[in-house]
Formats: C-alpha cells, structure tokens, sequence
C-alpha cells in the first residue's frame, strides 16, 4: 500500500471516529435531556447563545449575556453531577482538537491524518516505532557509547532546529543492526512531536510510489508525489535494498533530492551501503545533491549487530 493510500485509509478511520464519538455524546445528551431540570437549562443556554449571535446593542449587553451563560453552565454541570452524570460525557472526545476529527483544517489536510498516516508505516516496519524517543535511549548497549550519545545529540540538534540549519540532508550509515533506523525513528518522533509534517517509508516503499507515479494518468501523478516533496522531513529507511529500475529509480530519487534541497526541506536517509557503494550504485548527479557537505550530514555508527547482542 503506497503513501497515498495509507493516507487516505488514515483520514478514514479519523473521520469513522468523529462520527462515532459525536454519536456516543448525542445519545448521552438525549438521556440527559430526559430530565426536565436538565433540559429546561439546556434550553436556556441555547436562548443565551442565539441572543448573543444577533446581539446589536452594547459591549456590555454582550458582557452581561456572556455571564449569563457561565452561569448557567455553573448550574447545569451541578445538576448533572446530582444526577451522576459527566458532563464530559455529553462532549465528543475527539482524537484531535484541531480538526475536530474531520481530517481538514483550514482548507487542507490536518496534520494529525499525516502523523497517523506516517506512523502506520513506521508501525509496519516496527511495531514498537511509536514509543522510539531520544529520551528513552539506553546507551549502554553501544559498544562506543560516548560516540554514538554523540551522534544522537547531533540528530536531535538536526530537527530541535530544523528551521533553522543550513543542512538539508542529513545520512545515517552502517552495518546490520548497528541502531540506525532506531535513531531514524527518534528524529521522526520528535519532529512529530514538534507538529512537523513527517513522511516515513523505506526505499522499497519508496520505489513503489516512484512506479506507481510512473504507470499512473496524468492527472494522479502529482498527488502521488506531493506528500514525499513537500512533507518537513522524508525519512528514507535502507536506501540500497531497493530494487533497481532502468529510468526510474535513480532519476526519480535524484529530482527528490534535489527539489527538497532547492526548498530547504530535511531528508533523513539511513543505509547500510559505504559512501563509495553509494557513489557506485547511484548517479554522479544524486550523489553529489545527496552527500555534499555544505547541506549534508553524515554520521557513521558502527559496531556489532545489536539484535543478536540482546538475543
């Protein structure tokens, strides 16, 4: 399933929420009603709110109207609670305050419908994905620990100022198992935290959308592509495990690049290839957008595969 489609299955199940939960307050909210005391309140704050709608006169009309209703408000969660009734149960509780769990926000996609769509793949991948955290790093299984607090230190300044720094790229190599898409996902989990607008998907995933782009109507082709250039930050997981395609792969990944750099926005890459099986697997053109130094990052981490360490 590609970006899009992960996205739109997202919006789905936000949008099933909100009609769910509004469904759950109204029928809480007609047993409440069920109440005369209750519903005679209830009636009076919704006179209180229209009168204020189409209040011409004062400031201080307004004022007093405006009193009027908190108190009520006061007087109506008092009778509820007599009646063992939460007020918070006649309130929706929606995922997101935001939107209001309609997936749109002022004219465009909310920004909890990519957060839920970018988790998913990073779920897909790891399902402990979402609870990954700088903070929660242990940093004892390192075998050079002091070089890689370092290296960690280094990719959270990376996105804790990602307004702000010249580098647009930012490569995380090394071996099997040496920790670089969990420290992948640490950048991606505080960019989130921070309501940056994150795309997470490995290379494989990544060369699908490029097919998809290709083999799509013209008319589809840019909402295919619009989430990976112009999403804050594009996580790429295991750049090199993709399957190579003649007039694709490399030509695609390199208008990526150069695009995000051309607009400042961060890619993070990790990849167990060396710099020179970089160089060699992938165009002059893409290697020179992707690892030059005055917009590029590179940290090697090294090590023994940690996966069989804890095993």
């Amino acid at each position: 399933m590609n970006y899009v489609q992960v996205q739109n299955d997202a919006l789905d199940k936000i949008v099933a929420h909100k009609l769910e939960v509004e469904r759950f307050a109204d029928l809480n909210l007609i047993e409440a009603l069920k109440i005369p005391e209750v519903k005679q309140l209830y009636d009076e704050i919704k006179d209180l709110k229209r009168q204020l709608a189409f209040n011409e006169n004062s400031a201080k009309s307004s004022q007093n109207i405006e009193k009027c209703i908190v108190d009520k408000r006061k007087q109506l969660q008092k009778l509820l609670q007599q009646h063992n009734i939460k007020l918070s149960s006649l309130i929706p509780k929606y995922w997101c305050e935001k939107c209001k769990d309609s997936g749109m926000y002022e004219g465009q996609m909310c920004s909890c419908v990519k957060e839920r769509a970018t988790k998913v793949l990073m779920t897909s991948q790891d399902g402990n994905a979402s609870d990954v955290e700088f903070a929660n790093v242990n940093f004892n299984i390192f075998e050079d620990k002091d070089y890689v607090k370092q290296a960690y230190n280094i990719a959270k300044t990376f996105v804790e100022k990602i307004d702000t720094t010249k580098y647009n790229n930012f490569t995380i190599l090394g071996g099997v198992g040496v920790g670089k898409t969990y420290l992948m996902q640490c950048m991606a989990n505080l960019a989130m935290q921070q309501n940056r607008y994150v795309v997470y998907m490995s290379a494989f995933q990544l060369n699908q959308l490029f097919l998809n782009y290709h083999t799509a109507p013209m008319l589809e082709k840019n909402k295919i592509i619009e989430p990976v250039l112009t999403c804050e930050m594009l996580c790429i997981d295991d750049l090199g495990c993709e399957q190579m395609f003649n007039n694709v792969t490399t030509p695609m990944l390199t208008m990526i690049i150069n695009e995000r750099n051309l607009s400042s926005k961060k890619t993070v890459i990790t990849s167990n290839l060396s710099l020179d099986e970089i160089r060699e697997r992938y165009d002059y053109r893409l290697c020179s957008r992707l690892l030059d130094e005055s917009v590029s990052l590179k940290i090697m981490l090294s090590g023994s595969d940690l996966r069989q360490t804890k095993k």
